[in-house]
């Protein structure tokens, strides 16, 4: 083959073992499929992420797995109440009508992986893959090693190179948030935070939130905020750990950082039999930053319209087909967007002078948990 030895040929190749790559995995080799997982790290493998599960993502998990959700996974804590804050002033202390789960990334994502191999999906861990060629269907990998695939899915992140072939990244770039985090012994917590419900603060960083949320041993600590409206992030997020913590003890060298999607979902999140999945296609809550159901979510529409593509005669292209599944998702997020823009604005402070009672916020709660829709928010829903 003239020096260059092609290896296994397979129905899916999957680039990224994470949430969105190993449910796809899952779902497309417990239908039959031969499917390849590839992933530059080795699992269990550190990830940065407050781990809040709502209600909406254990029902979709459930639904997938066909299990409790705590039966799948290893869940850290359960709180049924939450805080919001505007900086140090609380607005409210209420009952969640679901209650929020905590997981950590790092043994959720490894337990996610365990089911796709358990289900027969085969992975190549360690191998990062550096060149997608789309006329002869075939990844590359450091190593020189080349695979085949009839549809190759792009679950790398938001560094995705398969994304980078298909939109542009200079784009993509426009609507990219900083998350920062450290974990804390509750001890180190002024008095005050340390209960275990997650907290919730606005006006610490502009067009972005920050959080404490509690696992077992240790409280989570962190920061999101969009990068093109926040100069010094870092010097924000030190000012929020000064008010949280009994002393600034927390050096800021041990803060983990990556940047994640936050509105700058693509237009095309595919092209012929090349497909993005989760937070390589911005895949995630515009507002809120959340991105495991999405990452879920999308990996089962993928999974719809693969599996359509492949039993169908009629020639209909497969990212055509996986953007129409794709639709409703699109929608939601797109308002999410409008609404984020409203929410960091200014005017969130007349809106905790008006909207005193219970009533507003139970609504905001039922928008997180997934049992209301952005589509369906008084005034926004107007312009949509």
């Amino acid at each position: 083959m003239n020096q260059r030895e092609v290896g296994e040929s397979y129905d899916t190749i999957i680039i990224g073992a994470g949430p969105a790559g190993s449910t796809l995995g899952y779902l497309l080799s417990k239908s039959n499929l031969k499917v390849l997982l590839v992933d530059q790290a080795s699992f269990p493998r550190p990830k940065l992420c407050g781990g809040l599960i709502t209600w909406k993502t254990r029902s979709l998990i459930e639904e997938i797995f066909g299990s409790k959700f705590d039966e799948l996974f290893l869940v850290e804590n359960i709180s049924d109440h939450f805080y919001v804050y505007e900086k140090r002033r609380q607005i409210i202390f209420l009952p969640s009508p679901e209650p929020f789960y905590f997981i950590d990334r790092q043994n959720y994502d490894a337990t996610l992986l365990r089911h796709a191999i358990d289900g027969g999906c085969e992975r190549l861990l360690n191998e990062r893959v550096v060149r997608i060629s789309e006329t002869e269907n075939e990844i590359i990998t450091q190593s020189g090693r080349i695979f085949k695939g009839r549809v190759i899915v792009g679950a790398d992140g938001v560094n995705s190179l398969a994304r980078r072939m298909i939109y542009s990244q200079e784009k993509f770039r426009h609507d990219l948030a900083l998350a920062m985090q450290v974990n804390v012994p509750y001890d180190l917590l002024r008095q005050e935070y340390r209960d275990r419900y997650p907290k919730i603060f606005f006006g610490t960083i502009q067009h972005g939130y920050s959080w404490i949320f509690p696992n077992k041993e240790r409280a989570l600590l962190g920061m999101g905020g969009l990068m093109r409206k926040n100069k010094e992030p870092l010097s924000s997020f030190n000012e929020f750990l000064t008010m949280v913590l009994e002393e600034n003890r927390e050096p800021l060298k041990t803060v983990k950082a990556h940047t994640i999607p936050f509105g700058n979902f693509v237009d095309a999140p595919g092209r012929d039999r090349l497909l993005l999945v989760g937070d390589s296609a911005g895949l995630v809550d515009p507002f809120l930053g959340e991105g495991i159901y999405y990452a879920h979510k999308s990996a089962a529409c993928a999974s719809k319209a693969i599996l359509r593509y492949f039993a169908e005669s009629s020639g209909r292209e497969l990212a055509a087909v996986y953007k129409a599944d794709l639709s409703p998702l699109y929608k939601e997020l797109a308002v999410a967007k409008r609404f984020r823009n409203l929410a960091f604005s200014k005017l969130r402070l007349l809106g905790y002078k008006v909207f005193k009672g219970p009533a507003i916020y139970n609504k905001f709660v039922d928008l997180v948990h997934g049992k209301k829709s952005y589509l369906r928010l008084p005034i926004i829903s107007r312009f949509t």
